[in-house]
């Protein structure tokens, strides 16, 4: 497998392994679909094979569901012909990211990292999230999932900062929603955070560091040594 097919499969079983403990996975021939009864997270769809979108039967999913599916397309080359996506509208794009894990990083040590455990934790966690990302995952998933997924509350002198979540596929360390609250941004805290999560990967023998970048994280992450691999275009339903 090459770097951008462990990426892929590092997020879309992050997505299958929510779905099933908290709503709904399922494949028809070659569509997952991945949704949970609460919340918006990840209420994705995605083709397990990229050269093989089925549109119209994408289109009607989107158009049909009450819960705002999204569609996620993975673009893994300047030469990769996909079909026509006209009819639906581009929510955003994503840039699939990776890094040879080979060395330690060195923190200032101002964070405080906080894994959940209890009830009290999880809502901390699902707030500040959603402070960070506009958007909510519900306390059920983290519930359900918190056992094989380490999520992490973020402070700087007991102010809260963000989240972090790393899920860890063999030697692939995935890292996912990490996101600074709005109040806390241009501090320098999203690179200490992933120092950290960088080091703690290595920990659990990790060797390589994958993820999915926002245009405003990608030069970070570029700066860091990461490299883009792919893009990840979400569409949903044209209103």
């Amino acid at each position: 497998m090459n770097t951008t097919q462990i990426n892929i499969k590092n997020l879309t079983s992050l997505w299958k392994e929510a779905a099933l403990v908290t709503g709904d996975y399922t494949v028809s021939e070659n569509t997952a679909i991945a949704t949970i009864n609460k919340g918006e997270w990840p209420n994705r769809i995605w083709s397990q094979k990229s050269n093989e979108v089925d549109i119209e039967k994408i289109k009607q999913l989107l158009e049909n569901n009450k819960i705002g599916l999204t569609y996620a397309y993975f673009k893994e080359g300047e030469n990769d012909k996909h079909s026509d996506f006209s009819m639906f509208r581009l929510k955003s794009i994503q840039y699939g990211m990776s890094l040879r894990l080979d060395k330690n990083w060195d923190t200032l040590f101002r964070l405080s990292f906080q894994e959940i455990e209890d009830k009290e934790g999880i809502t901390m966690w699902t707030s500040n999230f959603e402070k960070a990302f506009g958007y909510s995952i519900s306390d059920e998933v983290l519930q359900k999932t918190k056992d094989t997924i380490s999520f992490f509350t973020i402070t700087f002198e007991g102010e809260r900062v963000g989240t972090v979540a790393l899920y860890v596929t063999e030697t692939v360390a995935g890292i996912h929603c990490l996101g600074v609250i709005p109040a806390m941004r241009g501090k320098g805290f999203a690179r200490e955070i992933m120092q950290f999560v960088l080091n703690l990967a290595q920990k659990k023998g990790a060797t390589i560091a994958v993820l999915q970048a926002s245009e405003r994280a990608k030069e970070l992450y570029l700066s860091m040594g990461f490299q883009q691999d792919f893009l990840v275009y979400n569409y949903i339903a044209k209103l």
